[in-house]
């Protein structure tokens, strides 16, 4: 679960993507798309619940550091 401001924006209840697995995420506006993506990439920590990785826990630095999010970012020619 994350929240802000004192107003939940993402509840998962549970959530298994495999090695290798492409995903996809779609959603309308403010539905928690980038804060999941945030959560996956380690950069925010949940408030409530266990983000969990090959079974482990750990927000060490070197943990992180195995982990990359690109966002899109638009480019005016």
């Amino acid at each position: 679960m994350k929240g802000y401001a004192g107003r939940v924006v993402l509840q998962v209840e549970h959530l298994t993507i495999g090695a290798g697995e492409l995903l996809g995420i779609i959603g309308p506006s403010a539905a928690g798309k980038s804060t999941l993506l945030r959560l996956l990439a380690m950069l925010e920590q949940p408030d409530q619940g266990i983000l969990r990785w090959d079974g482990s826990s750990d927000w060490s630095l070197a943990r992180r550091r195995q982990v990359t999010l690109l966002l899109p970012s638009p480019q005016l020619f």
